[in-house]
């Protein structure tokens, strides 16, 4: 299985593209925030992730203002020429990108409003 769900401010986006199949293809920059509980102890979580997302859940990505907070689902996947194989694990693990493939707007109340 290869699901996740995610929360974090669009902080930057490149243009709307047209990719080679035909689709629109949009490139960004989420910015995560959180606390979590590992081994009984708090960690505080403040990173960057790269997003990329695909037809009309690109479009709609498109449409957000800059620093839009947003709930997204998907699933990780190696950056363009970054595979590698289960035999040379003595490589650097590759690079992921997280492709979105459905969000929600979250408001400042902490409530959602789905973006269609």
């Amino acid at each position: 299985m290869n699901q996740v769900a995610f929360s974090g401010r669009l902080v930057e986006r490149k243009p709307l593209r047209v990719n080679p199949s035909g689709h629109a293809s949009l490139e960004c920059i989420l910015w995560h925030e959180s606390s979590v509980t590992e081994a009984g102890q708090s960690r505080r979580l403040s990173y960057p992730t790269a997003g990329i997302a695909l037809g009309s859940v690109a479009e709609r990505l498109a449409a957000l203002a800059p620093n839009a907070c947003i709930r997204v689902r998907g699933f990780l996947a190696p950056r363009r020429g970054a595979f590698q194989t289960v035999e040379d694990l003595s490589a650097k693990p590759a690079a992921l990108n997280l492709h979105i493939t459905d969000f929600v707007l979250e408001n400042s109340h902490d409530a959602t409003q789905v973006i269609r």
